[in-house]
């Protein structure tokens, strides 16, 4: 329908997904934080989906000087996609399966990598922002304990939220975040 790439995305209305709760977890996380980076990406919500398909012609444009090689290309990926040509990236529902045992990610790995990367795509290719900014800065400061800690205190906001909405409501300051990633779980 005239897009530039097509991607699959598990949280569609009329996907069919069957998941764990503790993963769902962290990958909301994942999201909250890294649309607080994206803006031309708000309307995207599951990039880490395996499914995506580019025209020969974007696809050579994209690939070019990326900064990513590892698990957050896709963002890249996408991000450029969709600074080429705004509203280029469409969606398609699919059918997933969660499985820990076949998964690539697991309790640490690679999220906070992932979103250090995204921090530093968001300096490449976004214009600055003061609260990207600061996102940006704590996220890239940001330990496996404090992200662990974050985990295990986030609030419900995000925990019970629609990662739809993540992009547009933002509940959930950086500072708020901060306090709670250096603060110890009860």
């Amino acid at each position: 329908h005239g897009m530039d790439a097509a991607i699959g995305s598990r949280r569609e209305p009329t996907s069919v997904v069957v998941k764990a709760s503790h993963r769902n977890t962290r990958g909301k996380l994942f999201i909250y934080l890294w649309k607080g980076l994206m803006q031309p990406l708000h309307h995207i919500t599951d990039t880490q989906c395996g499914y995506k398909a580019f025209t020969a012609e974007t696809i050579r444009d994209v690939v070019t000087d990326l900064i990513e090689k590892r698990f957050a290309f896709d963002i890249e990926l996408l991000l450029k996609t969709e600074l080429r040509r705004r509203g280029s990236v469409g969606k398609a529902p699919i059918a997933w399966i969660d499985s820990e045992a076949a998964s690539t990610t697991t309790a640490l790995e690679p999220y906070l990598p992932m979103l250090c990367s995204v921090a530093g795509m968001y300096r490449k290719y976004l214009p600055g922002n003061r609260q990207a900014e600061q996102l940006a800065a704590w996220i890239e400061s940001m330990t496996n304990t404090e992200w662990e800690n974050l985990i295990a205190q986030l609030p419900a906001e995000i925990a019970t939220g629609d990662p739809t909405e993540f992009g547009h409501c933002r509940p959930i300051t950086v500072d708020d975040l901060v306090a709670l990633s250096r603060r110890r779980p009860d």
